[in-house]
């Protein structure tokens, strides 16, 4: 998980409310993100100015780890006391996945597709 400190930038604490937890930093999209325990939000901050420019509700109670995946742009925040996932767009604040009440990560079922293969690789060892 990339922290602040990795970046040379200063851990953005001045005026964020509450128990500040882990953090996920989005360079390219100019965001850093703060799971926040007390409040159970998530602190969304401008990475140059080190603003807050919102808060989003993290969907469970005291939210820990928090997770940025810069493929899809989204946000995962891990939900300690309810023991569950919220799941953001991390450039919009749009929701994509709200646990519904009494939903807890052992119980959900995931269904996948069995594939013969994922990857093929051909060629020639002379090439």
């Amino acid at each position: 998980m990339e922290n602040a400190l990795d970046h040379g930038l200063p851990r953005p604490q001045v005026g964020l409310p509450g128990a500040l937890h882990p953090q996920a930093l989005a360079p390219d999209l100019g965001r850093g993100f703060i799971s926040n325990g007390r409040t159970a939000a998530i602190t969304v901050f401008d990475l140059k100015t080190l603003a807050i420019v919102g808060q989003w509700p993290a969907g469970g109670k005291k939210p820990d780890a928090i997770l940025f995946d810069p493929a899809t742009k989204r946000l995962c925040s891990f939900n300690g006391e309810t023991a569950n996932a919220t799941v953001f767009d991390a450039a919009t604040g749009t929701l994509y996945y709200l646990p519904r009440p009494g939903e807890q990560l052992a119980g959900i079922q995931a269904i996948a597709p069995l594939l013969p293969q994922v990857v093929r690789f051909e060629g020639r060892p002379e090439a």
